[in-house]
């Protein structure tokens, strides 16, 4: 779980690369090839700048639906990104990421 206040894009792939083992590096590959479940939660999206708002969608797009989750938070009226569909449950994704985190 990372607590901090990151408001730039590389700060992000950074503190996800110290919590996957791979010391803060700002290596995308890294994270998008990881065969562990990833559940990320973008807090505060309109925060962000133009730029980083596009750079955080494109490595959203490059990550695994089926082991990487992403949520997005905002207090703005816009929609980030687009749904898409998987073969699993949300739930059946989330139940163990909450458990090993309590």
């Amino acid at each position: 779980m990372i607590n901090d206040n990151l408001d730039n894009f590389d700060l992000m792939i950074k503190k996800i690369n110290a919590v996957l083992g791979n010391k803060e590096k700002v290596d995308v590959s890294f994270i998008t090839n990881s065969e562990r479940k990833i559940l990320l939660i973008i807090d505060d999206f309109e925060t962000f700048s133009t730029d980083e708002k596009l750079k955080i969608q494109g490595f959203i797009n490059q990550l695994d639906v089926n082991k990487h989750k992403v949520l997005i938070t905002t207090r703005a009226n816009l929609i980030v990104g687009e749904e898409i569909p998987t073969k699993e449950k949300t739930i059946c994704f989330l139940r163990p990421i909450f458990s090993a985190a309590y």
